[in-house]
């Protein structure tokens, strides 16, 4: 890949990120508006919008650290911290609660989150052998 190419996938992913951030802060810290007809359990959205916050991140790390561990494990531990702070800051709002179950189901999205980014890097993001170019007959030395 170029190095301008890789360049735009950085901001492409930073940016992405930031949005994706933004949008969860605003959606937690604006008042609470009338329900719609269509419900959706409340604990489904924290694991989804967090899993997409796991699942972003991880693309940004992924382009700075080597898979391991630890590469996995950061996203949920920042994403789990700030999942208690957005907690605790919703007293703030009108009509808003804090809920234990709400930071678990952050937690969970957080873990499904790196999961599937690790499925996508293990299957997409990796070299495969036989992917690899092999040599043809008159490159290669006889």
């Amino acid at each position: 890949m170029t190095s301008l190419r890789i360049r735009l996938l950085l901001v492409a992913a930073f940016t992405a990120v930031s949005v994706w951030w933004g949008l969860m802060f605003l959606g937690t810290h604006l008042p609470v508006l009338p329900h719609p007809h269509v419900r959706m359990s409340d604990k489904l959205q924290h694991c989804g919008a967090y899993l997409g916050l796991s699942f972003l991140l991880l693309g940004v790390l992924r382009a700075y650290w080597p898979r391991s561990l630890k590469t996995f494990l950061t996203p949920i531990l920042i994403g789990a911290a700030y999942g208690a702070v957005d907690e605790l800051t919703q007293l703030l709002v009108p009509n808003r609660y804090a809920e234990l179950l709400d930071w678990a189901a952050d937690v969970t999205g957080l873990f499904l989150g790196a999961a599937a980014f690790a499925i996508v890097d293990w299957m997409f993001l990796t070299v495969k052998p036989w992917a690899a170019q092999q040599p043809t007959e008159s490159t290669s030395p006889r």
